[in-house]
């Protein structure tokens, strides 16, 4: 499994006080709504796969407060993503979707891949605006409660 780290990329469109930077667990422990929040079908995946991102996915934070927390990666052909958004950042969609635009762009300009896939909660509206607004397709597959999106990049 490759990832594409970014880190390495400019917070496009954020705040200038925001900044992008590698991940650590704290960020996971201290970001609101927080862990006690994820589904609990999900949350037990999730904490046992952050360790294995300290250092490989990226924070947006200002100051010590996260906003969210997220990595793209490249799996065999298929990219995928996941982000976690605190409820802060997602009071920020315009200056949010415009930095995930940027790095999906980039992404599929910079990494060969068949296609790109992604989960969402089907209860955050503005997930699905999101996705549809980039290219991503529903797929009518399901991953426990999350749906999955589908970018077709040939």
């Amino acid at each position: 499994m490759s990832r594409f780290r970014l880190q390495e990329m400019p917070p496009w469109r954020l705040p200038d006080d925001f900044q992008v930077v590698p991940f650590e667990l704290a960020h996971y422990h201290n970001y609101e709504p927080g862990p006690q929040d994820l589904p609990q079908e999900f949350k037990a995946d999730v904490e046992a796969a952050l360790p294995r991102w300290v250092g490989k996915a990226t924070t947006i934070k200002r100051g010590e407060e996260i906003f969210g927390i997220g990595a793209v990666f490249l799996d065999g052909t298929t990219g995928r993503a996941w982000i976690l958004l605190s409820e802060k950042a997602r009071r920020m969609p315009k200056e949010l979707y415009g930095t995930v635009k940027y790095i999906l762009q980039r992404t599929l300009r910079e990494v060969p891949m068949e296609r790109f896939e992604v989960l969402a909660d089907p209860d955050m509206a503005v997930a699905h605006g999101w996705l549809t607004k980039l290219g991503f397709v529903p797929t009518g597959d399901r991953v426990g409660k999350f749906r999955r999106y589908r970018y077709e990049c040939r």
